[in-house]
């Protein structure tokens, strides 16, 4: 098996980010984009990464652009905050609209 890159690591992350804010389990994900949902645990895990055309199939279904999915500059939780806090704070559907909204730069608080 290949050694994860870098860019194995940022479209793992990505991939769960964008789940997690959108509220979708693996499943319902996964059916979005015809791919079982074990495929996209092993995408989220980094240890497969998407063909590209995988890679257009996912941005689809979560109305990304591949440069928006791969995104990093903005951190969704604070420095020094454990990554599952990001999980309680996306419980609530209206928060997580309210991040979704202002990393796709149409919220308030000024996302580029």
């Amino acid at each position: 098996m290949p050694a994860e890159t870098a860019f194995d690591k940022r479209i793992a992350a990505g991939l769960r980010r964008w789940r997690l804010l959108l509220g979708w389990s693996q499943n319902e994900a996964g059916r979005r984009m015809s791919i079982l949902p074990a495929e996209l645990s092993r995408w989220e895990t980094g240890s497969r990464s998407p063909r590209l055309e995988g890679l257009w199939r996912l941005c689809a279904a979560y109305g990304l652009t591949p440069a928006e999915l791969l995104r990093e500059d903005e951190p969704l939780l604070p420095p020094g905050w454990p990554p599952e806090a990001l999980d309680a704070l996306l419980a609530s559907p209206e928060l997580r609209e309210a991040v979704a909204a202002i990393l796709k730069g149409g919220g308030e608080g000024g996302a580029p």
